[in-house]
């Protein structure tokens, strides 16, 4: 099954589900967690996926201010939240990789009505990269979400449901500059404690170095809307800054306001991550990593020709006339020109 065939059935699915609802009082709970490639946003998965073996590891924290929103009554009950965040992303095969993301809340200041701590509703996901946008332009990837809910719905820490989230992220680098956006669905199952229904969710941002590796800032914008069931408006801003440690560990540092303040958006909130990518073995840094480069120690050559094995090609019409001197490099040539003898 192709990629877009795979993409259209995931959304028909979601659309078919999104009428069934059952009555009931309390939000769809769900926390933001901050996305685990380098190249996300303080809330929003990019397009990079690592290589086959390799992974990115990201933990860090934040602090919200009535996390769940103002708009459901039993949601008010939860001043502040205090959670660890994880998230890790590893590499399948070329261009697939899956992901998980949890979250604990180690403070949560809702009276004798909920627990202080608790583990919050869980969220893992398959990647499917369709567009690779390293060396620069634009990049695409497939998302598709099952939400687990592993958090306690009673305490205000979870859904009760299973939900079922399909999304599409996009980015454009030019130079270091990132434009970033994503648009998906969340599709929650009428069966469980809450609410059933599908919420419509985007996110954008915008990345623009001023120092490299170091003063790396950023906006961000995250929003939902109902399309069946309980869920409100929803709109939240963050800023924030994306600092390289080493060439393998980077933090985030974020925060911002809740901008329409409906259901499901923190009223303000705080954030910190910490991301590990371990050395792929590129030894000769051309992105390509030793496990799938054919040359290891000879630097790949882009021009468009077997650009995939990390070996330079040369002479790509092996016509002895190297590339940088042949006037047609693509065709094997007799003339001293490289071209191919045309009698004349």
């Amino acid at each position: 099954m192709s990629v877009s065939r795979l993409f259209f059935l995931l959304f028909t699915l979601s659309w078919c589900l999104a009428p069934l609802q059952v009555d009931a009082s309390k939000p769809r709970l769900r926390l933001d967690v901050p996305g685990a490639t380098e190249d996300s946003f303080s809330g929003m998965e990019g397009t990079a996926i690592p290589e086959p073996g390799e992974f990115v590891l990201g933990a860090g924290g934040g602090f919200r201010a009535q996390p769940w929103g103002s708009d459901h009554e039993s949601a008010m009950d939860v001043e502040y939240l205090s959670t660890i965040d994880m998230r890790m992303l590893a590499g399948l095969v070329s261009g697939a990789g899956i992901s998980l993301a949890m979250a604990y809340a180690v403070y949560q200041d809702g009276g004798d009505s909920v627990a202080s701590y608790g583990l919050v509703d869980s969220l893992a996901m398959l990647h499917l990269q369709v567009l690779d946008n390293r060396q620069g332009g634009p990049g695409l990837c497939i998302l598709t979400g099952l939400g687990i809910p592993s958090g306690s719905y009673s305490d205000a820490l979870g859904s009760g449901m299973w939900s079922f989230e399909p999304a599409m992220a996009a980015d454009f680098k030019l130079f270091s500059i990132q434009l970033a956006a994503l648009m998906g669905l969340r599709t929650y199952s009428p069966r469980g404690s809450g609410e059933g229904g599908t919420d419509l969710i985007w996110k954008a941002g915008l990345k623009v170095p001023l120092v490299r590796d170091f003063v790396v800032p950023y906006v961000y914008f995250t929003g939902e809307s109902g399309i069946s069931g309980p869920m409100t408006d929803s709109v939240l801003a963050d800023l924030g800054n994306k600092m390289a440690v080493t060439d393998d560990i980077s933090i985030d540092v974020y925060g911002g306001p809740g901008l329409l303040y409906g259901g499901n958006v923190s009223e303000w909130r705080v954030g910190l991550t910490l991301r590990w990518s371990p050395p792929t073995g590129d030894e000769d840094d051309d992105g390509i990593p030793g496990i799938t480069d054919q040359c290891p120690f000879m630097p790949e050559d882009y021009d468009e020709f077997e650009d995939s094995d990390g070996c330079p090609d040369n002479d790509n019409d092996g016509d002895a006339v190297p590339d940088d001197e042949d006037a047609c490099p693509l065709e094997y040539g007799e003339e001293m020109d490289g071209c191919p003898y045309t009698g004349e």
